[in-house]
């Protein structure tokens, strides 16, 4: 049989599905299903630690999307540091259908598997399943951080619960819900963004370097309550990364958690990355062809925290803060307070640079 593909997304199909059919089985993962077997065995293949990373990467590729109106609390997998969604579904005929989706290359790989792997079968082989079975039989067992291989589970314990809830409500009931569904997750998505924060509390942006921490902890020292948040802005670089078989911001993801559980502040992450590329790198990228000198931290902190960060979830809390080396000088008049930016003591250490773009908005 010939094979004829265009397109390099269809190209790297073709790869999987050829590997697929190629890669022998073995005992250890007889366990699983035939399929799951066989895309396990696709990694398993990988002759080292970053080939595999990047297989997975690819296989990310392939994860079947669900309908944009399905997605919402219900199909977001808990305890992932990634933005994670499972839809599952069990059809008339009992089988699987299973889709998903991730903001993390890496995340979308691992979910691309276990979904694909069991596109199809019986609705209880979800309950045979075991992620640290399928983590060994791809080889990822040294691969996948705890954080990854916890993430794996959830992924499996959503699908369960949503075929359970399935198989427990009367499907013409279901069938009517769907619109509601579609509607009431519409409505999520569009106020994902309208945070309940509380009067006085400030939300701290965290990078999980010292000058963030230092400032978190000398807003809690002065008596302020305080909301953390990482902000997510990786882009094409964690597929670079992940080839180096390193992953730097689930450590930054570390460190800020850390922090945050030894100051007893709740930290959540938000998912920038499609905001980082069109306004930061779309930045860098024009400064760059028109001959500048393009500083894309500036952007960062201008275009991205105290723009749609501000905008999305900032507004609705009495102050945001960041950590940056610098001095101020505070002075009142009759339209407010306002504050000077001034160069630190310490010219080495200085970041007024990197906030030089901010505008001021007067408090009265």
């Amino acid at each position: 049989m010939q094979l004829v593909v265009a397109g390099p997304s269809a190209t790297r199909a073709a790869i999987v599905s050829r590997c697929e059919n190629s890669c022998s089985v073995t005992n250890t993962d007889a366990q699983l299903p035939r399929r799951l077997r066989r895309l396990a065995a696709v990694l398993r293949a990988q002759p080292s630690t970053q080939a595999r990373n990047l297989c997975l990467i690819r296989l990310g590729e392939s994860l079947p999307c669900p309908p944009l109106g399905a997605l919402g609390e219900q199909t977001r997998v808990p305890g992932c540091t990634s933005v994670v969604h499972v839809h599952a579904r069990r059809r008339d005929d009992g089988t699987l259908a299973l889709a998903g989706a991730a903001d993390s290359r890496l995340a979308r790989g691992v979910a691309a598997l276990l979904l694909r792997g069991l596109q199809g079968e019986p609705a209880d082989a979800l309950d045979d399943i075991d992620a640290r079975l399928v983590a060994e039989a791809a080889g990822l067992h040294n691969v996948l951080v705890a954080s990854r291989l916890n993430g794996m589970g959830n992924m499996l314990a959503l699908a369960r619960a949503q075929v359970q809830v399935q198989a427990q409500v009367p499907k013409a009931s279901l069938e009517n819900d769907i619109g509601r569904d579609a509607g009431s997750s519409l409505e999520w998505r569009r106020s994902a963004a309208a945070w309940t924060a509380a009067p006085e509390e400030i939300a701290v942006l965290l990078s999980g370097g010292v000058d963030s921490s230092v400032a978190l902890n000398a807003l809690l020292e002065a008596g302020h309550r305080c909301r953390a948040f990482y902000l997510r802005i990786w882009l094409e670089d964690e597929q670079v990364h992940a080839a180096q078989g390193s992953c730097p911001w689930e450590e930054e993801w570390a460190y800020c958690s850390a922090v945050c559980e030894q100051a007893g502040v709740p930290l959540e992450a938000i998912s920038l990355q499609r905001e980082y590329s069109q306004h930061v790198v779309g930045y860098l990228l024009s400064e760059a062809a028109a001959g500048r000198t393009p500083n894309p931290d500036i952007m960062c902190n201008s275009r991205i925290k105290y723009g749609v960060f501000y905008d999305r979830v900032g507004r609705h809390f009495h102050r945001v803060a960041s950590g940056h080396y610098a001095q101020v000088s505070r002075s009142s008049g009759e339209s407010g307070d306002s504050v000077q930016l001034l160069r630190s003591a310490d010219a080495h250490k200085d970041q007024t640079y990197f906030l030089s773009q901010l505008t001021q908005v007067c408090s009265q």
